[in-house]
């Protein structure tokens, strides 16, 4: 079975305001507010977003976002994946 990797991006109180996913070939995409970073060649995995969020956090650009923390690594079928924004607002339900 074919799947993308996830972790959400949230704030202290837990809200989802992003969402990190590594697609099945390997390439990792966040999605943070209406911004979209895509990552091909050297991408960081999902383990790594931890220490991304640290850094992006403090960026003057996301701080309105209150950005905190990643959630865990969770796993959505690929014929289940309906788009970064659908799995920012409905991640925790899969």
């Amino acid at each position: 079975m074919i799947v993308y990797r996830y972790r959400l991006l949230l704030t202290i109180r837990g809200k989802p305001v992003g969402v990190a996913v590594e697609t099945p070939k390997k390439e990792l995409l966040i999605q943070l507010g209406d911004e979209l970073m895509e990552f091909e060649e050297d991408a960081p995995t999902l383990e790594l977003i931890p220490h991304y969020v640290e850094t992006i956090a403090t960026k003057k650009e996301y701080k309105h976002l209150e950005l905190d923390y990643c959630g865990r690594i969770m796993k959505i079928p690929e014929k289940e994946f309906v788009s970064l924004d659908h799995l920012m607002k409905h991640g925790d339900a899969y």
